[in-house]
């Protein structure tokens, strides 16, 4: 089909130099997203973690960080059966055997369970912002793109309930878009967590924000 992205013709992109399944199902991994691992990976150092990727789409980032953490549980939960089917197939293949994916609309179905790090890509495109992507966008799942109005309706609920899922001194990691920088430094803010900082992508635009959690 005409404009129909590459990754979605062959039914493949690469992460994190991993070779991912990828379909119209689930949002397709982009190269900014591998900051989020990089970062993460400064806070494990080979410890014994229980980590969670919330929205997990395809597993990239979970199962990235479960070969990379050997040592680790990785969770990673998604709100749609599909996606998890794929997220499955996904760490079967590249044989990720320390992560378990689970069913939950965000936290719902966690049970208070808890973590020492929580990573996130979540939808953060506004309406308007989509409407004016859309051409590039038009093939991938708009649940995994768009978050309300501002954008940020779906970053504001995880960050206001994230404090109950994380251990004492836990560690928070979102991705975001750079124009949301300030509100979520905000919303870190406003929930507890402390040592709130900012990376910069590739592209020199502000991608990822971690907070780490004090009860």
């Amino acid at each position: 089909m005409l404009g129909e992205p590459i990754a979605y013709l062959i039914n493949q992109k690469e992460f994190w130099s991993l070779k991912f399944y990828v379909d119209a199902n689930v949002l397709i991994p982009r190269p900014d997203t591998e900051l989020l691992i990089q970062e993460v990976l400064k806070k494990v150092q080979n410890s014994s973690l229980k980590i969670l990727d919330l929205g997990t789409g395809s597993g990239a980032i979970a199962i990235s960080l479960a070969l990379e953490c050997p040592y680790c549980r990785i969770y990673g939960v998604d709100n749609n059966l599909k996606i998890l089917q794929i997220a499955k197939k996904n760490s079967i293949f590249l044989k990720a055997n320390n992560v378990q994916f689970i069913y939950s609309d965000w936290f719902l179905n966690l049970y208070k369970k808890k973590f020492h790090i929580i990573v996130c890509n979540p939808p953060y495109l506004s309406i308007l912002r989509f409407k004016n992507l859309r051409s590039h966008l038009l093939y991938e799942p708009y649940s995994s793109l768009v978050a309300g109005d501002s954008g940020l309706e779906s970053i504001q609920i995880i960050l206001n309930n994230a404090p109950n899922y994380l251990y004492n001194r836990g560690w928070f990691f979102l991705e975001h878009c750079f124009k949301q920088t300030l509100a979520v430094r905000h919303f870190f803010k406003k929930n507890n967590f402390s040592f709130v900082k900012s990376y910069i992508d590739e592209s020199g635009r502000y991608r990822i924000t971690q907070g780490r959690f004090y009860y």
